[in-house]
C-alpha cells in the first residue's frame, strides 16, 4: 500500500465480493510478491476519496497506459488527475510510470507493475 499512497489494496476476487456501492477502482495489472502470477490489482477508496470522476478519470488513464502507444497522451492524463487530485497516490505513481516510459522507452513494454517489496 505504500508504493501506492494507498489504504487498502484487493485482488479482482475480494473487490468482486464487495457491495456495489463500496467505491474501488482497478490500479493496475500487478505482480505482487508471493504470488506466482499477475493479478488485477484493486484500491478499496474511504468515502472521503470515493469520487466518481476520479475513478473514471483514472480509468480512462490507465487504458492509455496499458495500451503502450501513447504515453505522451498517458502523462498527460495523468498530470490532469494530479493537478484535480494531488494527494492520489495511484495517480501520481501511474504518472511516474508513464513519464518513464515516454523518456526512456522500454524495449519490451509491460504495463504489469511489479511490486518492489510486501509493504
Amino acid at each position: 500500500t505504500k508504493q501506492w499512497g494507498g489504504t487498502t489494496l484487493m485482488d479482482e476476487a475480494t473487490a468482486n465480493c464487495l457491495p456495489s456501492d463500496m467505491a474501488r477502482r482497478r490500479l493496475s495489472r500487478a505482480t505482487v510478491i508471493g504470488m506466482d502470477s499477475s493479478i488485477d490489482l484493486y484500491e478499496l477508496m474511504s468515502d472521503d476519496l470515493a469520487d466518481e470522476e476520479l475513478i473514471q478519470k483514472y480509468e480512462t488513464a490507465l487504458a492509455i497506459f496499458e495500451t503502450g502507444q501513447n504515453f505522451r497522451e498517458a502523462v498527460n492524463a495523468f498530470g490532469e488527475l494530479i493537478q484535480k487530485y494531488p494527494n492520489d497516490g495511484p495517480s501520481m505513481l501511474m504518472l511516474v510510470r508513464a513519464v518513464n516510459e515516454l523518456v526512456s522507452p522500454s524495449p519490451n513494454f509491460s504495463p504489469v507493475w511489479s511490486a518492489k517489496s510486501k509493504s
